[in-house]
């Protein structure tokens, strides 16, 4: 009895998370993404930014956020370069370094590739990213990625500073238009020893 109690115990936050959330998973390839800006400006975009929130999580695990997010990005001809960090509260930091690729005749999209930090070449992540909107300090992003038969995406904003402007609201309005109903979680910034300042 009390193995079988605790058993649904342990299930319980499972089955929280499976009724509130939609599965990642979702039948088909990825669907034909919400336009991209088009007329945005590589040097629009360079610079650092912070992760503001986003419904990634929801791909892996809900209860545990990156904090301290950050990314720089830098041109590397009409790819982007970017270095990314965060505290993870399973590994205490992060690292990435990943190299964005425009997708020919699409504006505004890029393949991303990560970067194998022990030899320095850049192998596909398979994921494609969306610029959807610049707007004054703060940016959304749309990424999709193709899992066999099924896809997983996810949503984005950023902020040059924070808090964030009233801007961002609008950006999260987007995601809703877009018949994403996924909570768009916010990232932790408290207590941060950001290292692309």
């Amino acid at each position: 009895m009390l193995r079988s109690t605790l058993f649904f115990l342990a299930l319980v936050p499972f089955l929280a998370y499976a009724n509130i959330h939609e599965d990642v998973l979702h039948d088909g390839p990825c669907p034909t993404p919400p336009a991209a800006k088009t007329d945005v400006q590589i040097d629009d975009i360079t610079g650092r930014w912070l992760a503001v929130r986003s419904n990634y999580e929801l791909l892996n695990d809900p209860w545990t956020r990156r904090e301290c997010f950050e990314v720089e990005i830098t041109k590397d001809g009409t790819s982007l370069l970017t270095t990314t960090r965060y505290r993870d509260p399973n590994t205490f930091a992060g690292l990435l370094n990943k190299k964005y690729v425009p997708v020919e005749n699409d504006p505004g999209r890029f393949h991303a590739y990560k970067k194998n930090q022990l030899d320095g070449t850049y192998f596909p992540f398979d994921w494609t990213y969306s610029l959807i909107k610049v707007q004054g300090d703060v940016l959304l992003e749309y990424a999709c990625k193709n899992t066999g038969n099924k896809h997983r995406s996810f949503w984005r904003t950023w902020a040059r500073h924070l808090p964030a402007s009233q801007d961002e609201q609008e950006l999260v309005q987007i995601v809703k238009d877009n018949e994403d109903s996924r909570e768009m979680l916010p990232y932790i910034h408290t207590n941060c020893d950001y290292k692309l300042v």
